[in-house]
Formats: structure tokens, sequence, C-alpha cells
């Protein structure tokens, strides 16, 4: 596996800031279905995906619509990023991404 596994919390998810708890529950989302939602990896990452996805709402309670408009923008940006990477057959540069992700969110858990 050319990913890691993510690191051990130094920071609690509910400290992350609005952005990256969206950011983190897009990329966990993706990772779930990318590892194989019956996998281990795989569900550990749609755990992690809820509970940053709660995190979010939890936010902007008062702003469900927003949560989930900010949320399908994030998960929009990433799809076009990883797919306009892969139509380029750029390996190299789909796993750079998911590094870009993993370093977000890894301090505070993956």
């Amino acid at each position: 596996a050319v990913l890691a596994a993510p690191a051990s919390a130094q920071m609690k998810q509910a400290d992350a800031p609005y952005d990256t708890k969206l950011k983190c529950g897009v990329f966990n989302a993706f990772m779930s279905g990318f590892n194989g939602e019956d996998t281990e990896e795989g569900k550990a990452s749609e755990a992690r995906a809820e509970s940053w996805v709660m995190l979010a709402i939890a936010d902007k309670a008062d702003q469900p619509d927003q949560v989930a408009s900010d949320f399908e923008a994030a998960a929009n940006a990433l799809t076009k990023e990883i797919e306009g990477k892969m139509s380029s057959e750029d390996t190299l540069g789909v796993f750079a991404v998911f590094n870009q992700y993993l370093e977000l969110c890894d301090p505070y858990g993956g």
C-alpha cells in the first residue's frame, strides 16, 4: 500500500476548522469506496467519514442545507481533481492528491 495508515490523533476532530471537517469527511467517504466498503479499511474510512460529517453538521446546526451544499461542493472538487489526474494517466498525481488529504486529516486521526 502506497498510502500510509492514519497516524494517531494529536488533535481532536471537533477542534478542526469547518472546512477541514468537510474535506476529511469527503476524503474518507471516497476512500471507503476506493478501499471497498466490505474491507476493514473501507469500514474504518466510512466510520471516520460519518464522524467528520456529524461534526461539520454540529458546527452549523442551524444551517443544515449549507452543510449539505458545502459537502457536495467538497466532494465534487475531490472527484474532479482525481478524475483530471486519472484522465491524463497521472497516477503519481492521484497519490499526491490522496497525500494532501492525508496530511490535512492525519493530525486529527484520519
